[in-house]
């Protein structure tokens, strides 16, 4: 259950913030977090034995489908709030590595993901790069106009 609420908070955010045109505009951005999402949590997290909790009823590769759902609306996030200025650019996904890393924190001390050798220190950087990964791709794929009045 905290996925699926944690995915319907990710999409509520979506559309309150990120007009529809947005949405058509960056589902790119999407795509790619979730397929990084997908691929990066199978070969590192899944592997280091680290597990999401049974009480999920649907999943795919032993990753809840409300958590891949939530990638792809996270996306969405991560590219329509990008900052234009290269300087804020580092600075905002840092932030939102700590972010999610406190979600995870929530979420281990709840009981909803289960850890066996790995610190939070890993796990902040397998979101940073992560992060930085989908900026970079959606950025490739993604075309923005400079002007936001025209």
């Amino acid at each position: 259950m905290p996925w699926i609420i944690l995915a319907a908070i990710i999409w509520l955010i979506n559309l309150i913030f990120i007009r529809p045109s947005g949405i058509k505009k960056y589902w790119g951005a999407g795509i790619w977090s979730l397929l990084l999402g997908f691929f990066m949590t199978e070969a590192l997290v899944i592997q280091n034995d680290i597990l999401f909790s049974n009480q999920v009823t649907f999943m795919v590769q032993g990753m809840p489908v409300a958590y891949l759902v939530g990638l792809a609306g996270f996306g969405l996030i991560i590219k329509c709030f990008l900052p234009v200025e290269k300087f804020w650019k580092l600075p905002y996904l840092i932030f939102l590595a700590a972010v999610l890393t406190w979600v995870e924190i929530l979420f281990i001390n709840n009981g909803y993901i289960i850890t066996n050798q790995w610190s939070l220190y890993y796990s902040y950087l397998f979101k940073l790069i992560f992060l930085v990964s989908v900026a970079w791709l959606s950025h490739l794929t993604v075309r923005e106009k400079r002007g936001f009045l025209f």
